[in-house]
């Protein structure tokens, strides 16, 4: 064989070869490159505030046990209150457990975990369950006297003590003074009692009449929001609280939660394709209470959405999603400064040098 034909055959080999590998590659089974997890990209306020709906249900906590992998992501709220946390299977007694799983297998044992005197927070993520399945997840919640919030509008917090008990006013006021927390609570716009009572939606009984009709459709919050804010009995004040820290509170705590309303009326007209109206109930809120964590939480899936739409090339719809941003928070300069980019790749020149001096004067 002459030294060029054994060239040509060496090079057919190789051709051969890697077609077989780009074959065995392209056709073998494979794992998606990326699974979302939706408790991971979670808005971050939405863990302090459930944090700080355990501590407040037993403010004189000490132990903590993170009771499965979700759970860890709350752990440096909890360790920055002053609390020591337990990873998942520590055995013992705790004075809080601490559960995100939307499924929890044994909650006897995590009954057991909580001792006689201790407290329960079920932090779920509710986006694609329906009401029946809800209504399942609530009785199987071992607390009798379950308390039910709404941090975010799909990440839902049902909370309870073992046995039924009052709290003190002031002890849950001096969760707010702790050093270490105080970063947290500034973050995450929740530096006050009112701000976390902001989400407080209710108890058993005020969920109840929301199970009729279709079961099978998606929850929401509008179907377990009662009308009249609901009572909060299980606090009480006593002369260490001045009566005027009392009634400021209540009032603070009772006009959040009005707030909060509101921004539920926003989100059922967004999802009635009605947005002008939507961003005017949003806009409303936001001017009375801008450290509402469900329209916070609103804002952050914007700004994730319009992140999304620009890294694949919708340049329109994330322009939309800054629009609506900057509707319902107009001092936004972030905001204004990504939509006059958009305005600038869609070749809106005017509008784009508008909204970049808009933002350099947010800015300064």
């Amino acid at each position: 064989m002459t030294k060029k034909r054994k060239i040509f055959w060496w090079l057919a080999a190789a051709l051969a070869l890697a077609v077989v590998a780009f074959a065995v590659y392209w056709l073998r089974p494979r794992k998606p490159a990326f699974a979302f997890d939706p408790a991971e990209h979670r808005y971050a306020a939405v863990n302090v505030v459930a944090s700080y709906i355990a501590m407040l249900e037993k403010p004189d906590a000490k132990t903590a046990l993170m009771s499965d992998k979700g759970s860890e992501l709350l752990r440096p709220y909890f360790e920055h209150a002053g609390i020591e946390c337990s990873a998942p299977d520590t055995k013992g007694e705790f004075d809080i457990v601490v559960v995100t799983a939307s499924a929890p297998r044994d909650w006897k044992s995590l009954l057991a975990a909580a001792g006689s005197d201790g407290a329960l927070m079920w932090l779920m993520d509710v986006r694609e369950t329906t009401i029946a399945a809800f209504r399942g997840r609530i009785a199987a919640f071992p607390c009798p006297d379950a308390h039910f919030w709404m941090p975010g509008e799909t990440d839902w917090v049902l909370s309870g003590r073992v046995k039924k008990s009052e709290v003190r006013l002031a002890d849950m006021l001096e969760l707010f003074a702790r050093d270490g927390a105080f970063m947290d609570l500034a973050n995450a716009s929740c530096d006050t009692l009112s701000d976390v009572f902001a989400s407080f939606a209710g108890y058993r009984a005020t969920v109840e009449p929301a199970f009729v009709g279709n079961l099978e459709a998606k929850v929401r919050p509008e179907f377990f929001v009662t009308q009249d804010v609901p009572d909060i009995p299980w606090i009480v004040s006593d002369e260490e609280v001045d009566e005027d820290i009392v009634a400021q509170n209540a009032r603070e705590s009772r006009s959040k939660q009005i707030v909060r309303r509101t921004v539920i009326e926003g989100n059922m007209l967004s999802r009635e394709g009605k947005i002008d109206a939507a961003i005017g109930k949003w806009a409303g809120a936001y001017l009375h209470n801008p450290h509402d964590t469900m329209l916070l939480d609103r804002i952050y899936r914007l700004a994730v959405n319009a992140r999304t739409f620009q890294k694949v090339g919708n340049i329109k719809a994330a322009a939309n999603c800054y629009d609506t941003m900057i509707g319902i928070r107009p001092t936004d300069a972030a905001a204004m400064s990504e939509y006059g980019e958009c305005m600038r790749l869609l070749g809106e020149k005017e509008l784009s040098e508008k909204a970049f001096q808009r933002a350099k004067e947010l800015a300064r």
